[in-house]
């Protein structure tokens, strides 16, 4: 089943797909990780799928309007969420993740859940994660 994991350049190497994207510096040829194509993130050697903690938080938030993103913070990956205010119930954070704690385990409970009137979109209506990640930095330094 790995072996479906690699494929074949024009020059005939072989290449390990693991879902990294990075970027290449052509001076050094030195290889930059810039994120990944996937929605998993790896947090204490544990893989997550933040699309399984942002289902999960839609289903106890009983809303569409929520994102799940990672950040760094204090030199460690964050798994944050964000809820829309007013299309969701009426839920403290502490009871949005005290319900997530009964579906998801521990390792991928949010760092924290943010609170805000509407989520960010882009011009052409897509959640906007850019925004969020600086949203999210900004305040979990408060």
């Amino acid at each position: 089943q790995n072996l479906t994991r690699f494929e074949t350049d024009n020059e005939g190497r072989r290449w390990w797909i693991s879902g990294d994207l990075v970027k290449q510096n052509l001076e050094t040829q030195l290889y930059t990780h810039v994120g990944r194509k996937d929605d998993f993130v790896k947090i204490n050697d544990i893989n997550i799928s933040l699309k399984d903690v942002e289902r999960n938080l839609k289903l106890v938030a009983e809303t569409d309007e929520v994102a799940i993103i990672a950040v760094n913070h204090l030199e460690r990956l964050r798994i944050v969420a964000f809820v829309a205010k007013q299309l969701s119930k009426e839920q403290t954070e502490p009871e949005l993740i005290s319900a997530l704690r009964q579906t998801l385990p521990s390792y991928s409970i949010p760092h924290t859940i943010f609170m805000i009137e509407q989520l960010p979109k882009t011009r052409t209506g897509k959640l906007d994660r850019t925004v969020l990640a600086d949203l999210a930095r900004t305040l979990l330094v408060h």
